[in-house]
């Protein structure tokens, strides 16, 4: 059981928020293991994840490694804005006494780390070659499916804002996973074989709905500064959008429907060419089409339009099923 006391202060400060850098090592934990996941089946490092020196460094952290154990500085806690980009500059910025301590310390507390590692961590280069590694892993292969899927995570965080602002932090801790219990004093998390006990005075504690490598509930507290629990988005049991975008694909084709779902926030033609791998003439086409059905809206920023889905879209990829015979 790990339990964490939470004082007044911190209670008043709990804050929802996704996790791209935790999405990203969950999926890097998939890819080594080769579990099969409920969203993206057997995750691979291939392509460029195997050329990348920075990725296997990662890779090998986790196949070494204590069992279900990897460095907390690498899922720094989420901040409000500019999420990715911020986690990334905190693990880039961990000091290199507390690279060594959480990787040669903790990480490999059973036996020696391997010497890629430990060079690394000696040279003081670890921390920038991992924020590059989760860059890489990130660009490569967790976008596509956040594009898909995070609107999963938004939907969860939308939930539990309106329970919290209704019923309080305590119904909202209360209700995440039948593993969390919370009583207004005391957060447990029924984790075996992990014991810990400690206390989050004065500080902020973010919850964060997790897509991938569920449905472990991970929670982060021995580090008060650093506070996470990452609990299995509720939404994930519903297989419906799953179905749905399959459905919609044969209605309007894959290709606009994964623009679509990447949508959920602006990008202009050329990001999308290269988050798709398409040409930016083949974008282009798909975005006129999308626009001219109203699915998709246009807004100049200088040089560059951005597009993002329109509310018809939201009720198309959210809506009832789409049946196609």
């Amino acid at each position: 059981m790990i339990v964490a006391e939470l004082d007044a202060r911190t209670a008043s400060r709990v804050r929802l928020s996704a996790s791209p850098a935790a999405e990203t090592v969950a999926w890097l934990r998939l890819a080594v293991s080769g579990r099969r996941d409920s969203l993206v089946g057997r995750a691979g490092l291939t392509g460029q994840l195997t050329r990348d020196d920075d990725v296997r460094l990662l890779a090998t952290l986790v196949h070494a490694g204590r069992r279900g154990y990897l460095p907390d500085f690498l899922t720094p806690k989420p901040g409000v804005s500019d999420v990715l980009e911020t986690q990334l500059a905190q693990v880039s910025a961990t000091s290199a006494d507390e690279v060594r301590h959480q990787v040669l310390t903790e990480t490999f507390a059973d036996g020696p780390a391997p010497a890629t590692v430990v060079r690394a961590v000696e040279d003081g280069a670890f921390a920038r070659r991992a924020a590059r590694g989760l860059e890489s892993l990130w660009r490569h292969a967790v976008c596509d499916v956040w594009g898909a899927f995070g609107h999963l995570v938004e939907a969860d965080i939308a939930r539990l804002s309106t329970l919290q602002g209704r019923a309080g932090v305590t119904a909202m801790l209360d209700t995440l996973h039948p593993h969390v219990t919370y009583d207004g004093a005391c957060l447990q998390v029924w984790m075996p074989p992990w014991e810990e006990a400690g206390v989050l005075r004065n500080t902020e504690l973010v919850v964060s709905p997790a897509l991938l490598d569920l449905p472990r509930v991970s929670p982060q507290l021995c580090r008060p500064g650093q506070a996470v629990l990452r609990f299995p988005v509720r939404t994930i049991g519903d297989p419906s959008p799953t179905v749905r975008r399959r459905s919609l694909g044969k209605l309007i084709g894959e290709t606009r429907v994964g623009l679509l779902y990447d949508l959920v926030t602006p990008r202009c033609t050329a990001s999308l060419s290269e988050r798709h791998r398409l040409s930016a003439a083949t974008v282009s086409y798909h975005l006129q089409i999308l626009h001219d059905c109203g699915l998709v809206t246009r807004v100049r920023r200088g040089n560059v339009v951005d597009y993002q889905r329109s509310r018809r879209a939201e009720t198309l990829l959210r809506g009832p099923e789409v049946t196609v015979t």
